[in-house]
């Protein structure tokens, strides 16, 4: 069933706790058998986790994966998760047909736009995602309606990872607390890593960390941020995090301010993730979690 507005997710799990889940390697450090809140994740967890806990909540803004039209089987097989991919993202390259994801996704699903501000199209004419201006007349970006729903003076930006539109929809939920875990955004590529149970074992902790060379190969996959061009070249020891850094922490500032003036108290559970400087978001143990 496709959702039609942002206001099927307001309030929808007003009270309870959330627990919001990226790929990297401590993810695995999360008591999941104690925890009874809502699983919201981004990118490709919900298949790195597969074993440990179905989510609720599954959201994306990537145009490699997961695209309905190459991974519909994917997407389908996750049956009980609300799939919430940016369409704006995922066709921006790619013709958009809204008969196959009607008739195709057989899980609850929601399209959002995160970049058409003020409903003006891209200044890059190349890109097809302004056609969904018409197909979605009047269709706010989901920071434009976080602004509104809140009451901000701004909104936030077009987002360099989807890790923030993902703690954008805990919030809107009405989930309360917010944990974070997994979400490292680290500066230097020798911190680039991912979690991974190990070969024919779901759900078993392993932890692999890769080169430069896999990471670039499997960002299709880890989706946790979006790059253009080869950020290695000349700057070996870079994230792709790197340069959007300040953007980033700004953004998961301007939403744990936001957060806090409605009272949502953000944590999050790593001690190595560079949130650990955003000063609205609080630091805690994964083990003193109670869900």
């Amino acid at each position: 069933m496709q959702i039609s507005s942002y206001d099927w997710f307001d309030g929808r799990e007003r009270g309870r706790p959330c627990l919001v889940v990226g790929p990297a390697p401590t993810a695995a450090d999360f008591p999941y058998n104690s925890f009874k809140g809502v699983y919201l994740t981004c990118g490709d967890t919900p298949l790195r986790m597969r074993g440990l806990f179905t989510p609720g909540y599954w959201v994306n803004a990537n145009n490699e994966f997961p695209v309905p039209e190459e991974h519909l089987e994917t997407i389908n097989g996750l049956q009980g998760t609300v799939f919430i991919f940016s369409d704006s993202v995922a066709y921006s390259h790619r013709p958009v047909n809204l008969d196959f994801l009607r008739n195709s996704l057989k899980v609850d699903w929601f399209a959002y736009d995160q970049r058409h501000f003020g409903g003006k199209p891209c200044k890059d004419s190349r890109l097809k995602c302004c056609r969904l201006l018409d197909l979605y007349p009047g269709r706010p970006t989901l920071q434009e309606f976080m602004q509104r729903r809140y009451g901000r003076p701004t909104h936030y930006s077009s987002g360099s990872t989807v890790a923030i539109h993902s703690l954008a929809y805990a919030i809107l939920l009405g989930c309360n607390p917010i944990y974070l875990q997994g979400i490292e955004l680290p500066r230097f590529a020798k911190d680039y890593a991912y979690w991974e149970p190990p070969p024919g074992a779901d759900g078993e902790a392993g932890r692999v960390k890769l080169s430069a060379g896999n990471s670039l190969k499997r960002l299709g996959k880890t989706l946790l941020h979006k790059v253009s061009g080869n950020f290695f070249r000349g700057a070996a020891e870079q994230s792709p995090f790197f340069g959007d850094l300040p953007e980033i922490l700004s953004d998961f500032e301007y939403l744990a301010d936001l957060a806090a003036d409605n009272g949502v108290e953000i944590y999050n559970l790593s001690r190595t993730s560079t949130l650990n400087e955003v000063r609205s978001i609080k630091s805690l143990s994964p083990e003193a979690v109670i869900g």
